[in-house]
């Protein structure tokens, strides 16, 4: 068997602006915060919870404490909410995204988990929002570990629990940053690229080899799992 790994801002569903403008929304009203970096390459986690330590390390000083990292998170989230009680059309997929995790489900030698760097309530939100149950699905984010690669080392845990298993024969991370593919790289992962323009071409100056648009061509992802070893036609 083997599991392919998705990332959720960028990758399933159209968030990445939404995320961004809401994340430091809520570092300013619950820490009176103004002045955040927000080029994520300069963090040294780029996951909700890294960035919202880090920055509360840098202007105060200190470690951030728990309760800091509860309110800016329990902040965040209810922005998310209130956005999307006004606007039930807040959290858009990306094209095909939805049906092509049912088909990946459906195949009885892939597994399918999740690891993002978003906090775990925004990520039930969204993937509720495009008809994705989690329940269905292993995931980690960020209230399980800090680091990125600890979330999706932890996703492949939790898939092998589930599935029953030791080992995948390979693991297939599919994400939209820089950081994924470097935090794949770093873990022998496999790495498909959903994104274009800036993102995709910055990538691909990484050595991202596999990039697509969207999921709006399924047959042209089970091609790459194909090239990969993934799956067999």
């Amino acid at each position: 068997m083997n599991l392919v790994m998705f990332d959720i801002d960028g990758t399933l569903t159209k968030t990445v602006d939404i995320d961004e403008n809401n994340f430091v929304k809520a570092v300013n009203d619950v820490f009176n915060i103004y002045d955040i970096d927000t080029d994520l390459t300069t963090y040294k986690n780029i996951t909700d919870e890294g960035i919202a330590a880090e920055i509360i390390e840098r202007h105060a000083g200190r470690p951030a404490t728990k309760k800091e990292l509860s309110d800016v998170s329990n902040y965040f989230v209810n922005l998310l909410k209130d956005k999307a009680s006004a606007n039930k059309d807040f959290f858009q997929p990306v094209g095909g995204a939805r049906e092509l995790i049912i088909e990946l489900q459906e195949n009885p030698d892939i597994a399918v988990s999740i690891a993002t760097g978003g906090w775990k309530e925004s990520a039930i939100m969204k993937t509720h929002a495009i008809g994705l149950n989690l329940q269905d699905i292993p995931v980690a984010t960020s209230n399980d570990a800090v680091s990125r690669e600890d979330i999706m080392k932890l996703s492949e845990e939790k898939a092998k629990n589930i599935n029953n298993i030791s080992k995948f024969e390979s693991v297939v991370y599919v994400g939209d940053g820089v950081w994924d593919l470097e935090s794949s790289n770093s873990l022998g992962y496999h790495f498909i690229g959903i994104c274009k323009g800036e993102r995709a071409s910055l990538l691909k100056e990484k050595g991202a080899v596999h990039i697509m648009p969207d999921f709006s061509k399924p047959e042209d992802f089970f091609d790459i799992l194909e090239s990969l070893g993934v799956v067999n036609t």
